[in-house]
């Protein structure tokens, strides 16, 4: 009866294990909102964005009003994942507030 426990308890661990890093590989999004880390950052904002002299719709732009910590911020996200093939930059933030251009730390 014990030996039977343990086994049913070792395939559940297991089985979550494997569920998680399918999770994690295929949608981290997920696993970040489980564990409270995740961050909504709303729907894009109606821009006009320019690149090559041609406009782009495929960069979303979004507004961001305030950090994880509540302070107001003037920030601006673009959103380059259609871009992104090698995983490396999927954001480019604009600070109004502190005049900076850069990856989201």
């Amino acid at each position: 009866m014990l030996r039977n426990l343990l086994k049913i308890v070792i395939v559940l661990i297991l089985s979550f294990s494997v569920v998680a890093i399918i999770l994690y590989k295929n949608s981290p999004i997920l696993l970040k909102w489980v564990f409270g880390t995740a961050r909504i950052i709303g729907k894009p904002v109606k821009a006009i964005v320019y690149t090559n002299g041609q406009i782009n719709n495929r960069i979303k732009v979004y507004r961001v009003d305030a950090y994880w910590s509540g302070e107001k911020t003037n920030d601006y996200l673009l959103g380059l994942t259609e871009f992104d093939t090698e995983g490396k930059l999927k954001f480019i933030n604009i600070d109004l507030k502190e005049e900076w251009i850069g990856r989201p730390v």
